[in-house]
């Protein structure tokens, strides 16, 4: 009758292959194991126990490679290897949502865009209204473009540039022959005028303070 011959198992690593091939498991266990009950971290901690299980798999790669040439088997590296990597995997899969909540945090933190200057006319722009009335009155309205980037008297004249969302107050006196102008920038800026000392007091918006 054939006889079947069974390979002998390659014996254990011993001395400090073992003590290795103990250290790597031990570490690589704890490194799982604190990965699992701990699905959310800082930084600093995902560092700590990436290091820990890095530290695990090249102790059990060291004492894999070491029996491998020696035709020893060192099952307690070769179990510490898989948990170190199982706890590297874990690691990344958890640290994706914490960069992704960074990432939104730090866009929301940005500061906005400065918004447009408050509107600050200058006087011979604004003189343009004298030098258009012949009779020495000032028109009784004026006009904002419709796309509102420019006051103009009725007769087409443009008086001065607008920033978007710019509110203006024009007012002139019973006789035609004074004006008061205020204008309102959208951030808060407001800039007062009139025909006599020309901008009599300005106040920027938030975004100049």
């Amino acid at each position: 009758m054939p006889v079947t011959v069974v390979p002998p198992r390659p014996p254990a690593v011993t001395g400090w292959l073992d003590a290795l091939g103990t250290v790597s498991l031990v570490v690589g266990i704890c490194a799982a194991l604190l990965t699992m009950v701990t699905p959310f971290r800082d930084p600093i901690a995902t560092g700590g126990l990436a290091a820990l299980a890095v530290l695990a798999l090249v102790l059990g790669i060291v004492v894999r490679v070491r029996a491998v040439r020696a035709g020893q088997r060192a099952t307690n590296a070769f179990i510490g290897i898989i948990l170190s990597v199982v706890a590297l995997a874990l690691l990344a899969i958890s640290f994706i949502p914490y960069l992704f909540m960074s990432v939104l945090a730090e866009r929301f933190d940005e500061p906005p865009a400065a918004p447009p200057s408050v509107v600050r006319p200058v006087d011979d722009e604004l003189r343009q209204l004298e030098a258009q009335q012949a009779t020495g009155t000032y028109p009784t309205t004026l006009a904002v473009t419709t796309d509102g980037d420019r006051l103009m008297t009725p007769d087409g004249l443009v008086v001065a540039g607008l920033p978007d969302g710019t509110e203006v107050n024009y007012e002139t006196s019973v006789d035609g022959t004074r004006y008061d102008l205020v204008l309102f920038g959208q951030y808060g800026g407001r800039v007062a005028l009139n025909s006599e000392q020309g901008i009599v007091s300005s106040t920027p918006g938030p975004a100049e303070g």
